[in-house]
Formats: C-alpha cells, structure tokens, sequence
C-alpha cells in the first residue's frame, strides 16, 4: 500500500490511491460470505486485500481481520454458557405465501403387493354384454370308448340305385352252333361316319413325259449379284514398237498384225487447194 498506517484527512481533495488504500483499510467492509469477499478482493475489485483491513461476514455474523496468514476472528471464542430455560411459545405469525411447486421428483420403485382384502359382497347383476367373436376352434378331443349297441332301428326306404360296377371279364367263347337259314335282306342303313385314313400306299411308275408346255413371260430381272473375284492377268500384249525418235510416226510394215515401224514424218505439209489437210489414217493391225 502507498501510504500504510492511519491516515487524518483534512480540507483536501483526495487521490485515488488514497480512497482505495486509506479509506478502505479505515472502513469496516460487509460482505454476504468469505466467498462474496474472496471474489471481490481477488478478482473483480478495485483494491487488494491489506493486513490490518477488518471486514464483516454476514452469514456468520462475525468480524475477521487481515493478518499475513490470513483472515482471523477478533478474539477467542469463549465458552458456551449454560442452556437457558425454555421461553414462553410466541404467537404464531401469518402464514407465509405459498411457494412454488417443485419440480417432480423421480418415481420411486415400486412397493411389495399388499395382502388380500376380504372379498366384497356379490353386486347385482349387470346388463348382458354384447356377443364376443367367435373363437378359434380348439384341437380335437380323445374319442370316447364305445357305447353299448342300440336296438336295430326299423327298416328304411330304399336308397338310390348305386353307380353301375365294372365289367366283368369276357367269358371264353361257346363251340359255333350250325348255320341258320339266310334271312331276308334288310333295309339299307344310313351311311356311317368317315373311317380314319389308310395307310398310304406304295408310289406308282412314273408317267409318260407330257407335251412341252407354251414359253412363259419373261420374269422379272433379278438384283444384280455380288461382284466375282478379280480374274488372273492376261498375257502380255504385242503393242507399240519400241524406238522411235521425236516427231517420227508409226507406220505398218505390211498386212501382218502388230508388224509396224517408226517412219520420220513427211518433209512437206499436205495441204489441198480446198485448205482442207488430207487425212491419214493408219491400219495399226487387227
């Protein structure tokens, strides 16, 4: 502290330091409990705790002040006297308000199941409910064992003819008695139904050749077919001489075929008075 120690304050203007250091060390500071105090001095006041500084706790109703171990109680405790006699009852004071309903607690585990009471006597009997559904049919009992033959019952009516049995085997077949006198011929009968086709028969020779039939209409043309592989190459040719100069012509030798030579080309222009040129046509061989 700057300034420990008792401190007269005359006429004067005061100093923060002096407010939070003098005054405060000179005062009797209230707190609500060590811990409102605790918090003041410690964290969020505006001065540090000194030794000397009393303070007062009002949970406890004590006043502690500040040595270096820390905060102490003026004086010892003293002993506690004897009890005193019990005072006369007050009056009772109003009813204070009513507080606000807790919240539920949790529920608690059930309790063991009492004993039975006495049963009650029977009620009158109520209207008859309404019919239930029907329930599920149960499993089939034991049969009993068998009664004793009842005295024969008279005669009933005749029941229907039962369906016709199966036939009975064929008997063997009797010794043929003698031929009787041909009867008169009947009636024709009416024509019986279709029999099944026969098996068919073995094919017949092959007839005579018939006449040729007349040329029929030309069909119409086919779509063309797909194209033929590529044929083998050919023989060689005897085609052109070889040799043969700038501006020379071909020309035949004679009539045999590809039998030609290179001539030079005539020295004069062949012109006719017409101004036509004559033309020269050239057998190369056939």
């Amino acid at each position: 502290m700057a300034g420990e120690g008792y401190k007269k304050f005359t006429q004067e203007t005061l100093e923060v330091s002096e407010i939070n250091d003098y005054l405060a060390s000179q005062v009797v500071a209230v707190f609500d409990s060590a811990t409102d105090r605790s918090n003041y001095f410690n964290t969020g006041g505006a001065f540090s705790v000194t030794e000397g500084m009393i303070t007062f706790l009002k949970d406890i109703n004590q006043l502690q002040v500040y040595y270096e171990t820390g905060w102490t109680a003026f004086g010892a405790q003293g002993a506690q006297g004897a009890q005193g006699p019990q005072g006369d009852t007050g009056s009772q004071g109003p009813q204070g308000a009513q507080g606000a309903t807790g919240s539920t607690g949790p529920q608690g585990s059930q309790g063991p199941q009492g004993p039975q009471g006495p049963q009650g006597a029977t009620g009158g009997t109520g209207p008859q409910g309404p019919q239930g559904a029907q329930g599920s049919v149960g499993p089939q009992g034991p049969q009993g064992s068998q009664g004793p033959t009842g005295v024969q019952g008279a005669v009933g009516p005749q029941g229907d003819t039962g369906a016709q049995g199966a036939q009975g085997a064929q008997g063997a077949v009797g010794s043929q008695g003698p031929q009787g006198d041909t009867g008169p011929q009947g009636d024709t009968g009416p024509q019986g139904a279709t029999g099944a086709q026969g098996p068919q028969g073995p094919q017949g020779d092959t007839g005579p050749q018939g006449a040729t039939g007349p040329q029929g209409a030309t069909g119409a043309q086919g779509a063309q077919g797909a194209q033929g592989p590529q044929g083998p190459q050919g023989d060689v040719g005897a085609g052109v001489a070889v040799g043969g100069t700038a501006g020379q012509l071909l020309s035949k030798v004679d009539g045999t075929n590809y039998n030609t030579t290179w001539i030079d080309a005539p020295a004069t222009n062949p012109i006719t008075n017409s101004g036509f040129a004559a033309i020269i046509t050239m057998d190369v061989g056939v």
